[in-house]
């Protein structure tokens, strides 16, 4: 419920949720800003992508390296995701958000006002994250003898 009442602090920004609703949400308590889209086929979630300006990924465990983080950078879209060390190594161009309300509504803000110069930051995360996949792609091959 954190995005939720994130939203509701920056009702000038709209937000869609993606996946299933937790069970037992009250409806009622979801900010007008909100639309919970629920869950995506592979063709419309890659639509909801390229259709945002912003990808908003976040997590509960230190270590995970949300896919969701990847695929926005893949789709060339700014992207705000859960301020751990893992997170912040593979997504350095990303806003780093704490998971509270506060801190998720503070980025939520901050990519709507400065959505320009976030969007500057597309091309070198896009860089990154391609040196990464070359590499581990080249520590593959070798892996299995194939480079």
């Amino acid at each position: 419920h954190v995005v939720l009442e994130a939203a509701a602090a920056v009702p000038g920004v709209d937000v869609v949720v993606t996946g299933d609703p937790p069970p037992g949400l009250d409806r009622s308590a979801v900010p007008p800003n909100v639309r919970l889209a629920g869950f995506l086929d592979p063709e419309r979630y890659r639509a909801a992508v390229y259709e945002a300006d912003c990808v908003m990924a976040l997590t509960t465990e230190p270590g995970s390296i949300v896919r969701a983080g990847c695929e926005a950078v893949w789709a060339g879209r700014p992207l705000i995701v859960s301020d751990w060390p893992e997170g912040r190594s593979a997504f350095p161009y990303a806003l780093h958000a704490h998971n509270d309300a506060a801190s998720v509504a503070g980025a939520l803000a901050h990519a709507a006002d400065h959505l320009s110069d976030l969007r500057e930051r597309v091309e070198p995360a896009y860089a990154v994250h391609a040196a990464r996949w070359r590499a581990q792609r080249q520590t593959l091959l070798e892996a299995l003898g194939l480079s």
